[in-house]
């Protein structure tokens, strides 16, 4: 096992990453809090997500959540569903990205995946900074899903994704 701290739970070790390392052991993408998917706002994400070249799959819909029940409030909300082609500029390839918005009771939530067999291949044609390849990319999604809840980097209502992205853009 290669952890950096045996007392510590596996969720809660410290990141070297340049955009989680800050964070230090909140090992996940800030919650968009008081950030809610309306349809506006997916309209937007849909039209970014899927504009040309990006994606062929959008799913918007609804999920069950059990975080809703500390509050007494309909566990159905709104989700979404995208996959989205990442890419840099003298980077030959691109790698596909999963993303998942769901709502909640204090705003969204988001998670990142990578579609494992491409990570693989790039893994093994020595591309040893994929991950941060893909850690970067995921950042500017994040940052872009985020203006797109909160209507721009001036309004973000929550502090802990304010610095985030303040943060990550000094590494973009």
């Amino acid at each position: 096992m290669n952890r950096k701290n045996a007392k510590v739970s596996m969720n809660r070790q410290c990141l070297e990453s340049p955009f989680f390392g800050v964070r230090k052991d909140k090992v996940k993408w800030p919650t968009f809090r008081k950030g809610y998917m309306t349809d506006e706002n997916v309209a937007m994400i849909k039209k970014y997500a899927t504009g040309k070249g990006r994606s062929i799959i959008f799913l918007d819909g609804q999920y069950e959540t059990k975080l809703n029940r500390y509050v007494r409030k309909d566990p159905m909300e709104r989700a979404i569903f995208f996959e989205f082609m990442v890419k840099e500029k003298g980077v030959k390839g691109a790698i596909f990205m999963y993303c998942w918005l769901g709502n909640f009771h204090n705003g969204s939530i988001v998670h990142f995946s990578y579609q494992f067999p491409q990570m693989n291949c790039w893994l093994d044609a020595g591309k040893q900074d994929a991950n941060a390849f893909f850690e970067r990319n995921a950042f500017k999604v994040y940052r872009d899903i985020a203006y797109m809840l909160y209507g721009s980097h001036d309004a973000i209502k929550d502090k802990e994704v304010k610095t985030f992205i303040e943060n990550g853009n000094k590494l973009c």
